[in-house]
């Protein structure tokens, strides 16, 4: 799962002159589409405030509804593609240089735009956005690592948790007022995650707390965005991302990087396009629609993540499994919906 922009990432709000979706809805996103949360367009310079929500919910022509809808369930889709074909290479490749081969090919997507314009690199919040990108690292390391050893579903149902710490911390750290209904919501997804994990029974997987401790890495990787977002636009976002990324990646990479075989450079390259593909993709998604009325759907990468489970790797999730992910699903458009009322 999950990655950058790479949020949604983990979903990321993006101003334009029609919409802009509110901060309440981001953190009822998951992790997967968190890609860029709060960017502004290209020939825009970044502003600081939030729009009201009244201009946030503004209604939007069904075409750019249909087309925003169908670009983010795409963005989920390529996700769940990229993290099967991690899991299918894990016991071959070493978790780190499989993470360093998907940022080697996203900074190569962004060394076009720093050739045109080098002022992509210029925040007054580098050391927030060095933080987002040890937060956004730190997830992916974890996440596939919990994909080599437990079932693509259930590890991604448990990623998904990262909603529910986004909005403990806001009201921890950032002493954001979170209403009892939302309160209720955070429980009642991490009592989910509980539900999938089971711990205290012979199905009890330990690969588990590394899923759950990725989604409690992007939460955090959550709080320095929402920071760099009231500064700096969605390409200079981009741009430490892959950058910052690739540069920590190599660094942990090195003591394990070795050659791949010959049949695995396919399913590597495919990885890599995926995620770089998926990363785009969702930025795109909220650049034309806000976050409010697209959240939801992208906990469709639950579903995506079920499907390839059972026909690329034959697993059927458990009773216990499928019950969670409703729950965690539930929960996930319920804040969604709240956030937006």
């Amino acid at each position: 799962m999950t990655g950058e922009l790479e949020e949604g990432m983990t979903v990321e709000r993006f101003k334009q002159p029609l919409q802009a979706p509110t901060q309440a809805c981001l953190d009822a996103a998951p992790r997967v589409a968190r890609v860029a949360p709060t960017p502004a367009l290209p020939e825009a310079p970044p502003q600081p405030a939030s729009p009201p929500v009244a201009q946030a919910l503004q209604p939007q022509p069904r075409g750019h509804v249909r087309t925003a809808i169908g670009l983010l369930l795409a963005g989920m889709a390529c996700f769940a593609i990229s993290d099967a074909l991690a899991k299918h290479l894990a016991p071959r490749v070493a978790v780190p240089e499989l993470v360093w081969f998907r940022y080697v090919l996203l900074a190569l997507t962004i060394v076009p735009l720093l050739a045109r314009n080098r002022a992509l690199l210029h925040s007054p919040r580098k050391l927030f956005q060095v933080g987002r990108c040890m937060g956004m690292l730190g997830a992916a390391l974890l996440f596939v690592a919990a994909l080599g050893v437990m079932p693509l579903a259930e590890a991604t149902a448990i990623a998904f948790a990262s909603p529910t710490f986004t909005t403990a911390l806001s009201a921890l750290l950032l002493k954001e007022r979170v209403d009892g209904w939302r309160w209720f919501i955070v429980l009642a997804g991490l009592g989910g995650v509980l539900v999938v994990m089971q711990p205290g029974t012979a199905a009890f997987q330990p690969a588990g707390l590394l899923a759950l401790a990725s989604a409690l890495c992007w939460a955090v990787a959550v709080m320095f965005t929402r920071k760099v977002a009231e500064t700096d636009s969605v390409r200079t976002t981009m741009a430490y991302s892959a950058l910052v990324g690739l540069l920590a990646t190599s660094v942990v990479a090195w003591p394990s990087l070795r050659w791949p075989a010959q049949a695995d450079w396919l399913p590597l390259l495919g990885m890599a396009c995926a995620w770089c593909g998926a990363q785009w993709l969702v930025v795109t998604a909220y650049q034309r629609m806000n976050a409010s009325v697209l959240a939801p759907f992208a906990y469709a990468q639950l579903l995506f993540a079920a499907l390839l489970g059972l026909v690329w790797f034959g697993y059927w999730p458990s009773l216990h499994a499928v019950l969670g992910m409703a729950i965690i699903l539930a929960c996930g458009v319920a804040a969604a919906w709240r956030a937006r009322a």
